[in-house]
């Protein structure tokens, strides 16, 4: 039996509005980018940690390396804001670790948003750490601009391509192209926080709710090193907001910080 002309039509419309939407195909893992939106209990406990947390922690307890002090170099700004730059890959368990304290230091002078959840490589060292992504998310915040660049994902395929303008930072002050790199303001540059093992075995929602509690290893870690870039910050801000840059954690941070040279 033939079929109308006007049937046939219709099928072909069918598909081809089927092909444009892309409902008959789907996207590769390396190529998609479908992450789950950090819950509001992590994310609220992550970027409103106490004062006295801060203060009672002071230091991280753990080992990590100096940052490194950068002389002479132009400043790096953004918006007529000092620009923090953070490098890293989405597989590495380091990079996972130092998003914590990011999230938290940054936390204290603006305010993130679209924060999503992220783990870390499973054949890697210290596996599927449980960490944020800055894929898809904004900071906004009067005193400093912060760019991420996630540069691969767990699988290690290109996730996003830095500028020329940011691997040429990355190449002039880590030579290595070492991960996690975070440049504050073309002044200081940080490689290591605390170590990843500090996290195995706990969830977002257990290691955020840990954050407020100075007695825990989570705290010890995270918000020592958070105190540590806040004190990185405070440089860059000329010591504002006060109440965040005289805060006896941020203080205790800074008086270590001036030995670095």
């Amino acid at each position: 039996m033939a079929i109308p002309g006007a049937v046939v039509l219709l099928v072909v419309i069918v598909l081809v509005i089927v092909a444009v939407s892309g409902g008959g195909a789907s996207k590769s893992p390396s190529s998609a980018i479908d992450y789950s939106p950090a819950a509001a209990g992590v994310v609220s406990d992550a970027t409103n940690v106490p004062l006295a947390t801060f203060n009672q922690v002071k230091v991280p307890s753990g080992s990590a390396s100096a940052p490194t002090v950068i002389s002479k170099a132009t400043p790096l700004t953004l918006n007529g804001k000092p620009e923090i730059l953070f490098m890293g890959d989405e597989w590495c368990p380091y990079c996972g670790a130092s998003r914590w304290p990011i999230v938290v230091a940054l936390s204290r002078f603006g305010t993130f948003t679209g924060l999503k959840t992220a783990l870390s490589s499973g054949s890697d060292v210290d596996p599927d750490t449980n960490t944020f992504s800055f894929v898809g998310s904004t900071y906004s915040s009067p005193y400093v601009s912060f760019v991420a660049v996630e540069m691969q994902n767990t699988s290690h395929a290109t996730l996003q391509t830095p500028t020329a303008a940011q691997a040429k930072i990355l190449q002039t002050y880590d030579s290595q192209g070492s991960v996690p790199f975070i440049d504050f303001g073309n002044k200081y540059v940080v490689n290591s926080t605390y170590d990843p093992a500090v996290l195995q075995g706990l969830s977002w929602a257990q290691i955020a709710s840990q954050l407020a509690d100075p007695s825990s290893t989570v705290a010890q870690n995270i918000v020592g090193s958070a105190n540590f870039m806040s004190a990185i910050i405070c440089k860059l801000t000329n010591g504002q907001p006060g109440g965040v840059c005289t805060s006896a954690g941020v203080q205790a941070a800074s008086s270590i910080l001036a030995s670095v040279k």
